[in-house]
């Protein structure tokens, strides 16, 4: 336990050594401040700083500086699209609503399909004494344009069923 407090101990020294000497070098206060929470990945960052970007600390100030002007820059756009967007969402929402509603089409499709049968079922039921009618007139003219066939068939078949019966 002594040996762990020993290397933590070791580690925050080491870490504000770091801080203290980039601080030294001129390094940007807003870099300082995104490596000061103490971590093992910031501690790397600043020692880099110190031991091989001591010539390199304008350049980093400069890019950070870039960094942080896109950054505030990328905060306003957002804060303009939320505003746009926060007041025109309510009426999109609606407009939205209401294409969907107008694509709805089941009840209007339902009603046309139930008229249309029920006209169907109406119209078989208007003229079926017709329909019946021409039904018996034509069964009549095909009995008659038939008959003589259907006769001589017949007797064909009884004919026929007598030599079978005769024979046996």
């Amino acid at each position: 336990m002594m040996e762990s407090f020993s290397k933590q101990s070791d580690y925050l020294a080491a870490y504000g050594s770091y801080m203290a000497q980039a601080m030294s070098l001129g390094v940007d206060e807003g870099i300082l401040g995104k490596l000061s929470d103490g971590s093992q990945e910031s501690a790397e960052i600043l020692k880099e700083i110190v031991t091989n970007g001591a010539d390199k600390i304008d350049e980093l100030n400069a890019s950070f500086a870039k960094l942080d002007e896109g950054k505030q820059t990328f905060a306003a756009v957002m804060a303009e699209l939320q505003t746009y967007y926060g007041s025109n969402l309510d009426g999109m929402v609606t407009e939205l609503e209401q294409a969907v509603a107008d694509m709805q089409q089941y009840d209007a499709a339902y009603q046309s399909a139930t008229d249309t049968c029920q006209g169907i079922i109406d119209g078989i039921d208007d003229q079926w004494d017709a329909v019946v009618g021409k039904y018996n007139e034509l069964t009549l003219a095909l009995s008659g344009a038939f008959a003589p066939i259907m006769t001589g068939a017949v007797t064909a078949v009884g004919q026929f069923h007598k030599r079978v019966s005769f024979h046996k």
